[in-house]
């Protein structure tokens, strides 16, 4: 597409930014109501949100360093990922106290929340790094680490 096609299109650069920015959100968004959807269990889906970054090296370096580049706030997606950062922290928060969750926490949701997100975004900064990383594994584990299934909960809480 030509520099007009696009002016045709977003009236800037940073709404052409903000609309290809979303449409990486919506994709992964979709992605993951997928797996879930297919009855995968929290740490699958965990393991799966990691995989689906390792797919594209060129593309995860660009999407950490525009998101390091956005947290400055004069940046035009600044207000974008923060909000996202926000609404990211209330999906964590959310699950962890839905009582219909397949999981429980070891921590309070807001910490849940805090770890989940350092978590994820170490893993794909360590990947970007060193491919050879097995940072699906890693999340693997980190979800071990965290949740607790509710099943396994009430049957040591009954004494079993």
């Amino acid at each position: 597409m030509t520099h007009a096609g696009l002016l045709s299109h977003f009236s800037s650069k940073e709404e052409l930014l903000l609309a290809a920015v979303r449409g990486v959100e919506e994709r992964e968004h979709e992605e993951t109501k997928r797996i879930i959807a297919g009855g995968a269990s929290d740490r699958e889906v965990i393991e799966s949100l990691v995989a689906q970054h390792t797919q594209d090296l060129a593309r995860e370096r660009h999407w950490l360093a525009l998101v390091v580049a956005a947290s400055e706030p004069g940046h035009p997606a600044h207000e974008y990922f923060r909000q996202r950062h926000e609404h990211l922290r209330a999906q964590v928060e959310g699950f962890a106290q839905d009582p219909a969750a397949r999981t429980i926490g070891q921590y309070d949701p807001e910490t849940r929340a805090t770890l989940y997100m350092a978590v994820m975004d170490g893993l794909r900064l360590q990947w970007i790094i060193n491919p050879s990383t097995d940072v699906v594994s890693a999340a693997g584990r980190f979800a071990d680490l965290i949740l607790r299934s509710r099943t396994v909960d009430a049957q040591t809480l009954s004494g079993r």
